[in-house]
């Protein structure tokens, strides 16, 4: 929706935003969506709303839309203040940096001895090949937490296959073997990457022979010292020793002048000592000033980037692993519904709900007394939590009509509250929306100009709000693989009605 800036309080940060037809709605500073400016008066936004507040407010001046007039197409500079004539350029799936980072990995040893970042792109480039290759499951919203599910999720696996030999099949082997490298890539990652210092010293140090030369003459050194310290100790106790025994002799004796004279070699050799302790204190100053020199130079540097590259691609190579994870997950169970051996052994278990990891969790965990649950099986009952929690979805509604949208999420909500509902009138910010909620499904006004959203999500249900239903949307339907068709009408018992057997079917 349009709007503008009628109140902004920056003590509480909390705003007015009054639409043309004199709606008034308030706004949080955590809803502003713009980076280059804070909210001001009188600025003109567009805007979502949920219930009656105001969200997604982006300045108006900071969106780029392409409009064009229908009748005057032929003049694509022409302005026109009707957002639904508004067409809205879209980039999919570009990353710029792919490129760069191609070049980064073929980068000259020289080069990488002297540059970070490329030191720590080139020490984990299975890991950075690994997200280019497979970056397309980057894009879909269905995960696993593989790291939570792993051990039930192969126990579940090994379990089908010795009840069925033939259940292993070429695609679930792939999936397998994919699943296992990426995972020993993962762990392999975090342990290289936990300690910063460490990896300072494996990844960009060992590229600098001459440092480490520096720093084991340094701790060789200084392991030198140590002793010498301790021979200055002795030689300065035993010479001790000796002249409070040489007080006692008289001066003309042999034994007085024997042991004056071994008193002298003994001084002797404890300036020497004393002199090679000051010669190798020198000598490590200037090590530790070439060294630290470097670290100066180097490390803050290597610390940021590995922090960097950490935080990205943790997350990257963490959700491709998570997807493949639930790829795998509906894969077997989808084989197993088609195994009539594995069939027969549920129908003895007495196992009557949808083939599932979740299922199979459920009635194994019946056999347990959990006031008796050991470590192993409360990881279990957590794990258990964690698939109830995968339940909850989350639905973007993309229409034009605010009084619709907030009518069918009120009925959404009544009907289930662990389904979260979004609601949307721009479809300039279609995809920003689709990108913040990462929702489940999209049901969207086919009216609306069609933007490629499975680019974005690929594994997203779309259905579709229609005032009335014919071939053409039939056809379009059809063409873009939507689930379902809701009657769109603001008669809340019809609405309700149509809404019910849809989520029903979920």
């Amino acid at each position: 929706m349009k709007g503008r800036i009628s109140e902004f309080n920056s003590e509480n940060s909390i705003g007015k935003i009054t639409t043309p037809a004199g709606t008034i709605f308030e706004f949080h500073l955590n809803s502003w969506m713009s980076t280059n400016k804070t909210p001001e008066k009188d600025m003109k936004v567009l805007f979502d709303i949920s219930g009656k507040k105001a969200v997604n407010i982006e300045l108006y001046e900071n969106i780029s839309i392409h409009t064009y007039n229908k009748d005057t197409s032929d003049k694509p500079n022409q302005k026109n203040e009707d957002i639904n004539e508004l067409e809205v350029d879209f980039q999919i799936d570009k990353d710029e940096n792919e490129e760069s980072i191609r070049n980064i990995l073929c980068s000259d040893p020289s080069y990488i001895a002297t540059d970070t970042k490329s030191a720590i792109y080139n020490y984990f480039s299975n890991v950075v090949k690994e997200c280019i290759d497979k970056k397309k499951y980057l894009r879909y919203r269905n995960t696993l937490d593989y790291i939570k599910t792993k051990r039930f999720l192969m126990s579940a696996y090994n379990n089908l296959v010795e009840i069925d030999c033939n259940f292993e099949n070429f695609e679930l082997a792939n999936l397998k073997r994919d699943i296992d490298e990426i995972y020993k890539i993962y762990t392999n990652f975090k342990k290289a990457s936990l300690y910063t210092k460490s990896a300072y010293n494996i990844i960009f140090l060992s590229r600098h022979p001459e440092q480490k030369k520096l720093q084991l003459k340094l701790e060789t050194n200084r392991d030198k010292i140590s002793l010498l310290n301790s021979e200055v100790e002795k030689l300065e106790t035993t010479i001790k020793e000796k002249s409070a025994k040489l007080s006692t002799l008289p001066i003309e004796s042999d034994l007085y002048k024997q042991l004056n004279k071994n008193i002298k070699n003994l001084k002797r050799e404890l300036v020497d000592t004393i002199h090679e302790i000051g010669t190798l204190i020198e000598e490590n100053k200037k090590y530790f000033e070439s060294i630290q020199e470097f670290y100066d130079k180097y490390y803050l540097d290597f610390q940021n980037n590995l922090n960097l590259f950490v935080k990205e691609y943790d997350q990257k190579l963490k959700k491709i692993l998570d997807v493949l994870a639930y790829r795998f997950d509906k894969s077997i169970w989808k084989k197993a519904k088609n195994s009539e051996l594995i069939k027969e052994h549920f129908s003895k278990a007495d196992i009557n709900d949808e083939f599932s990891t979740e299922t199979y969790l459920k009635y194994y965990l019946k056999s347990i007394d959990k006031s008796k649950a050991s470590l192993e099986h409360q990881e279990l009952y957590r794990l258990q939590e964690y698939f109830e929690e995968q339940k909850r979805k989350v639905i973007l509604c993309f229409d034009d009509e605010p009084a619709f949208l907030t009518l069918v999420k009120n009925i959404i909500v009544k009907i289930d509250k662990k389904i979260d509902v979004f609601l949307s009138t721009r479809k300039e910010m279609a995809i920003n929306s689709i990108k913040k909620y990462q929702p489940h499904i999209l049901i969207i006004n086919p009216n609306i100009k069609e933007i490629d959203i499975k680019n974005f999500i690929p594994d997203i249900e779309i259905s579709f709000f229609a005032d009335r239903i014919d071939k053409n949307l039939l056809i379009m339907a059809k063409n873009s693989n939507v689930s379902s068709i809701l009657q769109k009408t603001l008669q809340e018992d019809i609405l309700k009605k149509e809404i019910e057997k849809y989520i029903k079917n979920l």
